[in-house]
């Protein structure tokens, strides 16, 4: 059975660097219950036999009230799906279905946790880390989150107030190619880990990028130690 598509509207369209935007919408009837880390379709009007349907992670958590937040990236080689969401405006309509996906918190939340991203995998991570620091939380976060230059990272400011605000969050930005200045990380987001991470225990870690970052990263984590109940991963590729 084809999946329940329902509509929404665009309320606002923000920059995150000249490559990537954030877009919330508001859904004509609501709510719309989902986990933090899922993701929807959304069903583009575009291509040769529209339409042409793309995945995208939610990066807020749920509200209750219907409206949801999405990031997507233009990439270095635009194509008529992106083209179409950066050209979108307020009162705009998209059809999206969902919720879907199982890369999502556990119920009880009595873990530490490790989070490890690059460029716009970080969208469902933020979803969860941000529903975890919504309520009382005392355990361990740690979020390794890398990115070919700073301009890169994405809501990389929002993370570093979260680190100002909550004893128990760390923010290790990790770079490519560091700016004049620069005060994090430089390299690999792995080699980040490893000098980051001693011990899997009482630890869960996600995993979420293309395979340039989640085979290094599960493989950093294979060699302190954690065992693969401890791992989850999203990959896009």
């Amino acid at each position: 059975m084809a999946p329940e598509r329902r509509t929404a509207v665009v309320e606002e369209i923000r920059p995150l660097n000249p490559r990537v935007r954030e877009i919330e919408l508001r859904l004509e009837k609501a709510p719309f219950p989902y986990e933090s880390g899922q993701w929807v379709a959304v069903y583009l009007p575009v291509g040769p036999q529209p339409p042409k349907v793309r995945a995208y992670s939610l990066a807020t958590p749920a509200t209750g009230d219907g409206r949801i937040t999405l990031s997507f990236n233009r990439g270095n080689r635009p194509d008529s799906a992106t083209d179409y969401l950066f050209d979108l405006e307020p009162g705009d309509k998209l059809e999206i279905s969902g919720p879907n996906g199982g890369f999502t918190l556990p119920p009880e939340r009595e873990h530490d946790f490790l989070f490890v991203a690059r460029f716009t995998g970080i969208v469902p991570i933020r979803c969860m880390i941000l529903d975890l620091f919504s309520r009382p939380f005392t355990r361990d976060v740690v979020l390794i989150y890398g990115a070919q230059s700073p301009e890169d990272l994405v809501y990389g400011e929002e993370f570093e107030a979260l680190a100002g605000k909550y004893p128990n969050f760390r923010y290790f930005p990790c770079v490519q190619i560091p700016s004049a200045g620069w005060k994090g990380e430089v390299g690999s987001e792995a080699a980040c880990l490893e000098r980051t991470i001693r011990s899997p225990e009482g630890r869960l870690a996600y995993l979420c990028g293309l395979r340039a970052l989640v085979t290094p990263a599960e493989e950093a984590l294979q060699r302190i130690g954690f065992p693969a109940e401890q791992i989850r991963r999203e990959r896009y590729d």
